[in-house]
């Protein structure tokens, strides 16, 4: 039932389901996400993104029918402990990003196993803190992040699906995990 890039119509909604952290993570994160700007030199296009940890993304005409299959799923999921721990970089080809690792991946993975027959998933569990920068702004910011020693954990009850609106994602519908 996964839906393609290229099927958008007027009635279609471009949907991302995140988990997302408490406040105080995410006020973290956006420290970090400041760190990086002065860094970097500039604003870069992820930096007043919210934090989240992304799970799967989809283009779909039947937002609720696929919103209730999920919904259903997550019934064998109870809530769970999500733990953030240091920084790690991803490489997107000559590109780089730079996140905070989520520590138990499998625990995560869980859910993205089940929305993979549905959506498009994640591989690497993560919250970003700069996405995408060309190798030479990623150079100039990772070597202070290599060397941030942190950790936090959360309590993950909930996925939130978010509907692109424009160039923002706002808040559409939150499933609830078993529990």
């Amino acid at each position: 039932m996964k839906t393609s890039h290229t099927s958008f119509s007027e009635k279609s909604k471009e949907l991302l389901f995140v988990l997302t952290p408490p406040t105080p993570l995410q006020e973290t994160v956006s420290h970090f996400k400041k760190d990086a700007e002065n860094l970097v030199g500039y604003p870069y296009k992820s930096r007043y993104a919210k934090a989240h940890i992304t799970l799967g993304y989809c283009i779909t005409d039947q937002p609720l029918k696929l919103i209730w299959s999920i919904a259903d799923k997550m019934q064998t999921h109870a809530p769970f402990h999500v733990h953030i721990k240091d920084c790690r970089p991803l490489h997107h080809g000559e590109n780089r990003s730079i996140c905070l690792d989520v520590a138990n991946k499998s625990t995560v993975t869980n859910i993205t196993d089940n929305l993979s027959e549905l959506t498009e998933t994640v591989d690497t569990p993560h919250l970003t803190i700069a996405r995408n920068l060309p190798y030479e702004d990623f150079a100039k910011a990772w070597p202070y992040f290599q060397n941030v020693h942190y950790s936090n954990n959360f309590i993950c009850d909930r996925i939130t699906v978010l509907e692109r609106a424009g160039n923002r994602w706002i808040p559409y519908e939150q499933i609830p995990l078993a529990g």
